[in-house]
This record gives structure tokens, C-alpha cells and sequence, in this order.
């Protein structure tokens, strides 16, 4: 059976600067593909508008 979590463990319970991690990130993609990380990139472009369009949907529901 699945554990719920506790409320600690959630991301803004943790005494961490989640920006500056993801900044300070090194991510290693050598092991993959340059056409299929050049697929996804250009994918993520696509649906770029869709994605701002639900952000945006979803900042307006949260005002009311």
C-alpha cells in the first residue's frame, strides 16, 4: 500500500533554495541521443503556448 506523505516532506517544508539548486545543477547529457534531445527541444517549443495557456488558466482560477 502506498504511504502518504507527511506534511514535512513536502518541497516547501525543506530548508532548500530549489532556484539556486537548479541553477547550480550539472547535468550530464552524454549518455543520450543529440537527435533525440534535439526532438525534445524542439517538442517543448511546441507546446510552449499550451503550457503558458494552462499556467495561465490555472492563475486566473486561483485569483477568484
Amino acid at each position: 500500500m502506498r504511504r502518504m506523505a507527511e506534511p514535512e516532506e513536502y518541497p516547501w517544508h525543506r530548508n532548500i533554495d530549489f532556484r539556486k539548486a537548479r541553477e547550480e545543477a550539472d547535468w550530464d547529457d552524454s549518455g543520450y541521443d543529440q537527435a533525440v534531445l534535439d526532438s525534445m527541444a524542439a517538442t517543448r517549443e511546441q507546446n510552449r503556448p499550451y503550457v503558458q495557456e494552462q499556467d495561465d488558466n490555472l492563475s486566473e482560477k486561483q485569483r477568484r
